[in-house]
């Protein structure tokens, strides 16, 4: 499967938001970097973040749970 987001792609983010919800497209700080990943559950103050491969049930590319604090941003463009 081809990644959401082609090598390249200028993305836009939201910092200031409210809300997120499940196949929202996220900016999070991990291990000092900046990924993009697919938040796919929410879980009290965690979210569970993944690379959007939705053929393999789990991927290295895969965050799992993370702290929500560590999201930075919502993807508001290029929408999947």
């Amino acid at each position: 499967m081809s990644p959401i987001l082609k090598s390249g792609t200028t993305i836009y983010g939201l910092r200031w938001f409210n809300t997120l919800k499940i196949d929202d497209i996220v900016i999070v700080d991990h291990e000092g970097r900046e990924k993009i990943k697919l938040l796919t559950k929410i879980k009290d103050d965690q979210v569970y973040l993944t690379s959007g491969n939705r053929k393999k049930k789990q991927s290295i590319q895969d965050l799992g749970f993370v702290n929500i604090k560590s999201v930075k941003a919502r993807v508001i463009w290029p929408r999947s």
